[in-house]
């Protein structure tokens, strides 16, 4: 399983107040879930009025899918000319099918209590 993980910094120069900015935020969010079915939320700069910090995750089961996914959606958000988005990060994660996480459990499914699964 791969988790990717878009962190983004959005401007909202046309912000005058905080309930402008969440109203940017927000039909951002509401724009991405619908478009693309994957989890997004406002992370950061909660009270402050022009800057935000968005978080969406993404997850499928090959790198390439999933990054294509990321960048599909940092071009989206662009495009909506609601926010300027000032930086970008973007993390892949690897989940499970890991015998290195338990290497007796079926699947990488960590042995929590020294029992077994």
């Amino acid at each position: 399983m791969v988790v990717g993980v878009l962190r983004l910094q959005v401007y909202f120069p046309a912000s005058r107040s905080l309930k402008d900015k969440r109203q940017g935020v927000r039909r951002i969010c509401d724009r991405v879930r619908h478009k693309f079915n994957v989890a997004v939320a406002e992370v950061g700069g909660l009270d402050t009025w022009q800057r935000s910090s968005l978080g969406v995750v993404v997850v499928g089961n090959e790198n390439s899918h999933v990054q294509s996914m990321l960048d599909k959606i940092a071009a989206f958000i662009e495009q909506l000319y609601v926010g300027q988005i000032l930086e970008q990060e973007q993390e892949l994660l690897h989940y499970g099918e890991d015998e290195a996480l338990n290497p007796g459990a079926p699947h990488g499914i960590p042995d929590l209590d020294g029992r077994g699964v």
